[in-house]
């Protein structure tokens, strides 16, 4: 008996040092090379680990923030926003407030890449230097978190025009991205290169398969944790009523203080869309829909050319560019700007 027993032990330290070896050099191997991008979990679990946690807004941006994330330096301002420090309106400034979460952000890129910037420059060419935007942008904030933001300072720093960016996982509870983290396993893997590459791998199988085989998708419930959100999105969910609620005090605040409201979204499904038109078809303001890939100057791009990586889906320096040139497209169509005319007399 003796003899079996300390032969299974032995099996079990061989593949028990294997496994620490294996594991090992997938982290390191993760770290150098970072393939399909998986530094995006890492990078998002450090960055999470600076935000304040408060209420009723759930967390914000640490005002004064410095350091490197996402594999480029971010710099937070005194307000919490990742932007220049605001001061005062000028004379003849008509500022864009732009709420959103980490796409105006501009998780991966520099702040002078993100559309906000971008667009301030695009818009300054038409208006000769009057425009000033406002990137409110923080990392997974939903559409409650934006209205409440907006209350509590973005009507404070005088804006002329509001834009919402709106993208699909905007339906999330306020804290889904800090409740994810109270699971160890969950943290211990967004943390970790090897785990990060093991579980993308993972989810590519198991899709694949998934796709072949219906049953599958019942007995793999991790592989589509990030498509839990679409099924929020009719009138009688409880996130969805969120979503409205928020959105109309959103239009009612801004149009009390006779603020133009316009509210994108970025790549949404028909029936996100429609859901969402039906909201701004009813208060009265405007919706548009942002998919470069149906435009005629990007149909024929390929467009992973415009993201970060495979698995960080953000756009790039030249994705933020096309938001920001369509964006202000769109403004413009809108005549928002008649304003600027009013601010100069």
């Amino acid at each position: 008996m003796n003899h079996y027993w300390n032969k299974w032990v032995k099996i079990g330290k061989v593949f028990f040092f294997q496994t620490v070896i294996i594991f090992s050099l997938l982290e390191v191997i993760g770290w150098i090379f970072d393939p399909l991008g998986i530094s995006y979990y890492p990078e998002m679990a450090s960055y999470l680990d600076t935000l304040i946690l408060e209420e009723p807004i759930g967390y914000r941006n640490r005002p004064q923030l410095q350091g490197k994330f996402f594999g480029t330096p971010v710099v937070i301002n005194s307000l919490g926003l990742r932007d220049r420090e605001v001061i005062a309106p000028v004379a003849n400034e008509f500022r864009i407030l732009i709420l959103g979460d980490s796409v105006p952000f501009g998780v991966g890129v520099q702040y002078e890449a993100t559309f906000p910037y971008q667009l301030e420059k695009i818009l300054n060419t038409q208006f000769k230097g009057s425009i000033r935007t406002l990137n409110m942008g923080v990392p997974s904030y939903n559409t409650e978190q934006e209205w409440i933001q907006l209350q509590t300072l973005g009507m404070t720093l005088q804006p002329n025009l509001v834009i919402l960016l709106f993208v699909s996982n905007d339906i999330e509870p306020k804290m889904w991205v800090f409740d994810k983290r109270q699971i160890w396993y969950a943290n211990l893997a967004q943390r970790s290169y090897a785990l990060s590459l093991l579980f993308i791998l993972y989810r590519e199988l198991s899709q694949r398969l998934a796709s072949q085989i219906l049953s599958l998708t019942k007995l793999l419930p991790v592989a589509y944790a990030g498509e839990i959100a679409w099924y929020h999105y009719h009138l009688g969910d409880e996130r969805w009523q969120a979503v409205e609620q928020s959105l109309i005090a959103m239009n009612t605040l801004l149009r009390r203080y006779q603020i133009p409201f316009v509210v994108f979204t970025y790549q949404a499904t028909d029936f996100i869309f429609n859901l969402l038109h039906q909201v701004g078809d009813r208060e009265g303001f405007p919706l548009i829909n942002l998919v470069p890939w149906q435009d005629p100057r990007w149909s024929n791009q390929n467009p992973s050319q415009y993201v970060n990586s495979y698995v960080d889906q953000h756009p790039n320096k030249a994705g933020h560019l096309i938001l920001a040139t369509l964006i202000a497209e769109n403004l413009m169509k809108l005549k928002v700007f008649n304003r600027i005319k009013e601010l100069k007399h």
